[in-house]
């Protein structure tokens, strides 16, 4: 916490965690779940939206990486800990983290430790920082 004459700025500190008493009986955080690939879905966003030959070509490189990952590519089947918070590293996540192309454009979600949704977002106080004004006009 700081604060000036008229403000006072503070962070939020974030800490979430899997409660199994909140979730289906007898679900754990080590059972498998299948969602929809979003870091696939996400690359491909960011190649339509580079457009022209560039795009393209990164459009071939990950029409490669599904190609590896065959039928199952749109979606993707890990533990609950993993999607959400240890991470997902698979061949596609490091077509992402490697491809020069994309590399600079991937959301927080993606990061050293692969794809997990609360990426940056667990136990810190990144992107919650606040500036409360507290003087009156």
């Amino acid at each position: 916490i700081s604060q000036g004459d008229s403000y006072l700025n503070y962070s939020q500190y974030r800490h979430f965690i899997f409660e199994e008493d909140l979730s289906c009986e007898g679900c754990t955080s080590d059972d498998e779940v299948t969602i929809l690939n979003m870091p696939l879905i996400g690359a491909v966003a960011a190649a339509l939206k580079i457009g022209t030959i560039v795009g393209g070509g990164v459009l071939s490189t990950l029409n490669r990486a599904i190609e590896d990952e065959g039928e199952g590519a749109i979606a993707l089947t890990e533990t609950v800990d993993n999607i959400l918070f240890n991470g997902v590293d698979n061949d596609l996540v490091q077509v992402l983290l490697t491809n020069n192309l994309l590399n600079t454009k991937l959301p927080p979600a993606i990061q050293d430790n692969g794809f997990a949704i609360f990426n940056t977002k667990n136990a810190t106080t990144h992107n919650e920082n606040y500036k409360v004004w507290t003087d009156v006009d």
